[in-house]
């Protein structure tokens, strides 16, 4: 686990920068990874310091956390919002910085997540909970077993989170205070 909190290198950043799709929308400031991988020689060595920036200091470099929401048509003559997807634009090093993140995190993540949780984990869905729930409730029915189900809302749990308590933990599992800013 220490490795994960170890200063970020140029090497994670550059690849980082490629694992990125080459033309996806473009962030605030109009550029694509598709850019940036054409110029790397150029703009690189600028981009990796705002991205060690981050790193170093918990703070993104100014104008580097912006994002717009546009609303992209699902359907024509559109006049609801729900007949509207939003698309958040977000800029690349905000991107670059979350791609370095959830890299170092991948390979720990089976050690922090339980086997049945489904949903935010690689090669599971977040619907196999519904599926697996609607298969015991017809096996209980077919054989006449009794059972009791009872279904938790987490809709507000974000706000109920114990954060220092959740600190503690995460420090437990060895995540340095890098990952704490």
């Amino acid at each position: 686990m220490e490795d994960k909190d170890r200063d970020v290198l140029r090497d994670e950043i550059r690849r980082a920068v490629w694992n990125c799709g080459e033309n996806n929308s473009p962030g605030p400031d109009g550029y694509t990874f598709e850019f940036f991988r054409k110029y790397w020689s150029f703009v690189g060595p600028d981009f990796c310091v705002a991205v060690e920036h981050f790193f170093a200091t918990g703070l993104f470099p100014k104008g580097c956390n912006s994002s717009f929401i546009a609303l992209i048509l699902k359907v024509a003559d559109a006049k609801f919002v729900t007949d509207f997807r939003p698309i958040s634009l977000i800029g690349c090093v905000y991107k670059v910085i979350t791609k370095v993140l959830a890299n170092r995190l991948a390979s720990v993540i089976s050690d922090l997540v339980s086997e049945t949780q489904s949903a935010f984990v690689a090669n599971r869905q977040i619907l196999d909970g519904p599926f697996i729930l609607n298969e015991v409730l017809n096996w209980c029915k077919r054989n006449r077993r009794q059972a009791m189900f009872f279904k938790v809302d987490f809709a507000n749990a974000y706000d109920l989170v114990l954060w220092d308590y959740l600190l503690d933990v995460l420090h437990a599992f060895g995540f340095g205070p890098n990952w704490f800013r």
